[in-house]
Parts: structure tokens; sequence; C-alpha cells
């Protein structure tokens, strides 16, 4: 089954266990080696307008992103789905997605898709309405997800979907709590 279908089949009542997250995360590095070794499939989701040709220098202080070169490298653990292409900004309080006029928030959010051949988004800041999940459905999105803490369960909503963060300061306890590698069998 590909990557894809799995990740479909989580809203599926489940008849196996299954190891997926959606992480919003950055730069990638030596963490895939160690997710690949326990069998965790991720899906990392991408801001494409602030994507480099080459690799960043890692900084651990930093955010730091993945490169264009990079993506096929990560591939074998990490699903590159979408977070925007230049909308992960604010005006005021408000992000770009709900803030701006809808055709450039379509244009965005299909830019972004395009580019990655993404199915699934994860809204900036949290921040969506109904025009937002609209649009997603409209450009072929299948799934979204919210900036909520937790997990995804059988019957959750497709486009108000949990997630779970891990940032450079992210200790290896913390990150194998929120993939609950440790209740691995």
């Amino acid at each position: 089954m590909d990557k894809k279908k799995r990740i479909r089949k989580y809203r599926q009542p489940l008849t196996y266990p299954l190891r997926l997250h959606l992480l919003y995360y950055g730069k990638i590095h030596g963490q895939a080696k160690l997710i690949h070794l326990f069998m965790a499939y991720l899906c990392s989701c991408i801001i494409t307008g602030q994507m480099k040709n080459k690799p960043e220098t890692l900084n651990p202080n930093v955010l730091n992103y993945i490169s264009w070169l990079e993506l096929p490298k990560y591939a074998y653990v990490f699903q590159h789905e979408s977070h925007s292409n230049h909308f992960h900004r604010l005006l005021g309080k408000q992000s770009y997605l709900v803030a701006q006029p809808l055709p450039a928030v379509k244009q965005d959010l299909l830019t972004a898709k395009n580019l990655l051949h993404a199915h699934y988004f994860a809204y900036p800041y949290g921040q969506y309405n109904d025009n937002t999940i609209n649009i997603l459905k409209e450009i072929g999105i299948r799934m979204a997800f919210t900036t909520k803490v937790g997990r995804v369960y059988p019957g959750s909503p497709e486009y108000e979907l949990n997630r779970n963060a891990v940032y450079p300061y992210t200790t290896m306890r913390q990150f194998m709590q929120i993939v609950r590698i440790s209740s691995a069998k």
C-alpha cells in the first residue's frame, strides 16, 4: 500500500497497529535514521516559498528549512506535504489564509500543492475558516491539520485533524513520547 493510502486508511476503522504521525518539522537531518529504525512514518508539511535550492547549515537554535535537494533524500521516512507557499504570514493577528482575497488564497495553496504533489495540508498558525476548507477540497487536498496538539483517531474530521510539533529544542525523550516509540512492538 502506498504512503498516501496508509495515511488515508488511518481514518478507517483500524484492524492493525499503525504508527503514523504528522509532525510540524523544519530540518530533518539525523533524526530520519532514528525514525526509520522505529518504523514510524511522518509527514513534514513544508512552506515551499521559504525553501532554498541547496541545504542550509544546520543551526539547532533556529527552525531550519529543508531544501529542494534534500526532499528525495528523506522521502523514505517523511511524506512531504503542504504548509503553504508564501502565505505563512500574518496580517495583524490574522493568517493570510483568512485575511487575503479568496483567489489569492487559492493560488497560493494550489502552487504549494503542485510543487510538492501534496494531498495534505497544515494550516499556518492553525487559522482557517469554511472558505479555506472549501478551497482545499476544490484543489484536491484530502486532509488538513490544525495546530491542536494530539493524535488523530478514526472519525476525526478530515479538515480539522490534530498535529504534534517537533522544534529544534525538542528533546529526544519528548520526541519518543510524541511518536510513542517506547510502546513500539
